[in-house]
């Protein structure tokens, strides 16, 4: 797509995504398809409890007070990938110990990959996130256990 097309398309989504998104809503519609030309939008909504307002300063323990949960979450929109392109195995599985700041994973926003990166050290206890899924700011994406 040409600057010139990228430029018409982002004004003609800046006018119709907003409709889009309140006839999704008034409809109660979990998505949509549009296609124009050689165009193809899908929009998806994401159920409420993909969404967590942990962050990663907000550890928790478990009932036995012998691991501290620390979720990796979102840093920004985009879509969940679990390693650069062509590399087709994931960084990291359930299992896994990581170190702090190790990478996880990577979110594809804007043509750019951006690094998910462990907040603390740890054992990979839950992935929540799947590859190629859209992600939302602050969307927990791996759960840590911090064995203490």
């Amino acid at each position: 797509m040409d600057s010139k097309t990228q430029t018409e398309f982002k004004k003609t989504m800046d006018t119709v995504l907003p409709k889009v998104l309140k006839i999704m809503e008034d409809r109660n519609l979990t998505g949509i398809q549009m296609e124009a030309g050689e165009l193809f939008v899908e929009i998806k909504k994401m159920p409420q409890a993909m969404f967590a307002p942990a962050s990663a300063e907000t550890a928790s323990e478990d009932e036995e007070g012998k691991h501290q949960i620390i979720p990796v979450t979102s840093e920004l929109v985009g879509i969940f990938k679990w390693n650069k392109p062509g590399i087709y195995e994931p960084m990291v599985v359930k299992g896994d110990n990581v170190k702090k700041g190790q990478v996880l994973g990577f979110i594809e926003s804007m043509k750019f990959l951006h690094e998910v990166a462990a907040p603390e050290s740890g054992k990979v206890a839950e992935i929540l996130a799947e590859e190629g899924t859209p992600v939302e700011y602050g969307q927990a994406l791996i759960v840590l256990e911090k064995l203490t």
